[in-house]
Order: structure tokens, then sequence, then C-alpha cells
């Protein structure tokens, strides 16, 4: 049995470049953001996002907490664009994320996280979006045109982004080199190297890649093998928690998307 080349499929094949692109292009924009933040010394963070962005955000979350003792929650767009809420946000730090940058509700809260005395940082694919706009600090994705209903590249790229600051923030250096080793680390003979412990992979494994052991090209080839031998399923039960939990998750979401589980 062979994969057809859809669209989707050429998305994710070319997340190890569009990784690369980030990692050569977004160092200004990570520093300048993790700068701010360290200045604002602040007590919590909040997020604002919807859909993929929001399992981006959770992310965040468990890494935020892991890595610098500093809690995240997440708040509902809809506290300002539907209900017109303002909410006293003095001393903290805001992460807005959008693919397109252009969500009416998500650029709404963004500023209204700003007004509200947060330091407001937006992650977006569109560095001239209304939500770019709206915040103080902006981090260009660097993902490229994504055309595919499922978010591939921009998921990613937005993950790699907000591990990125967390750390320059904390000033991790071994979750900086981990970091920096990503893009070979998404290829398959890279994950090998990765699960023997080759490229930084203690800090890799905690924060970006637990336990990994397969490249996209793998992934690929293991997809083949499930399709020719799953069974025809009415869903699909996952048991994960702590920092992966919602990158599974997601994975699971996408699954349910394309294939009607």
């Amino acid at each position: 049995m062979t994969t057809s080349q859809t669209q989707m499929r050429r998305e994710v094949l070319e997340i190890p470049v569009a990784v690369d692109r980030l990692l050569r292009m977004g160092g200004d924009d990570i520093r300048r953001a993790a700068d701010a933040i360290r200045a604002r010394n602040p007590d919590y963070l909040v997020s604002v996002a919807r859909g993929s962005s929001d399992h981006v955000a959770t992310y965040l979350k468990y890494a935020s907490e892991l890595l610098t003792g500093t809690p995240m929650a997440s708040i509902g767009p809809s506290i300002a664009s539907i209900y017109n809420r303002k909410l006293n946000l003095a001393g903290s730090v805001c992460l807005s994320v959008s693919q397109s940058g252009k969500s009416p509700d998500i650029v709404e809260m963004a500023r209204m996280a700003r007004d509200g005395g947060a330091l407001s940082i937006a992650m977006t694919n569109n560095p001239d979006s209304p939500l770019a706009q709206a915040a103080d600090q902006t981090l260009n994705l660097h993902a490229g045109p994504e055309l595919s209903v499922a978010a591939t590249k921009t998921f990613v790229n937005s993950t790699v982004a907000g591990i990125w600051l967390l750390a320059e923030w904390a000033q991790d250096a071994a979750l900086l080199a981990a970091i920096t080793a990503l893009p070979d680390a998404l290829t398959p003979s890279g994950a090998k190297r990765l699960a023997r412990g080759a490229i930084g992979a203690r800090r890799a494994q905690l924060y970006l890649l637990p336990r990994a052991r397969t490249g996209l090209r793998d992934l690929e080839r293991g997809s083949v093998e499930v399709q020719g031998n799953m069974p025809d399923p009415r869903g699909i039960l996952f048991l994960r928690r702590g920092a992966s939990w919602s990158r599974f998750y997601r994975g699971f979401r996408v699954s349910g998307d394309c294939a009607d589980v």
C-alpha cells in the first residue's frame, strides 16, 4: 500500500526545513522578547489561543512551570471579544498564539491584556497581522505558507518558538543547545541519535521530543503499516500526562479531522 502525495503530507515533510528557517531567522525576535520578560520578572503568565494554537499553549504551560517555576493559565478569548470584560493583568506576561494573526477574538484579548498591564507577546506566522500590531513583542514563526486544513508546520514552529522563548528567558544553555539541534533531530537519522542521547537528549526529551525514536519518514512508513492493519475503529483512546499531553491530544484531534475517527 502506498500513501498519496497530499498537501498535508507535503507540509509535514517540510517541517525540518521550517524549523531550521525559524532558528536561522527568529533569534532577534526571541531574544528581545526574552529580555522583556526578564525585565518584567512576572509572577505568572497567561495564554490566549484557540484550536491547535491552544494545544501549543497547553504545552508551554507545562514547560514554563517545569523550566522557570512560573505558572501559566489560559484565558478564554470570549472574555474580551463577547463579554467585553477587562482583567487586571498587571505584572504578568500574555502569550497569544495564532497562525494567521487575524482571529478577531484573539486580537481583542491580546489588546485587552496589554491594556490590563500585561506584557503582550504574539506568536504568529504573519508579522504584519492585526495580532502583531496589538502586541508589545512579536515572534514571527517563519513557517512559510501553510495550505492544508490541519496545522502542521505552524503548529511545530509555534511549539519551538515558545520553548525557545522560555529557554532564552531562563538562560538554560543545555536546552538552547538541544533546540539548535532540532532540525537534525527531526530527520530519521537524527531522531535515532536523539534516542541514544547523542544530541542534548536529556533536555530535548524532557521538554521537546520525549522518548523520540523516529523521524518524519519513519512516521510516514509507520502510518502505511497502521493503515493496512488497523480495523475500522469507532474511536481512539489515548493516555498521557505532563508536557507531552497536549501534543498527543493534537495528534489525535488531527486523526479525527482527517480520518473521521
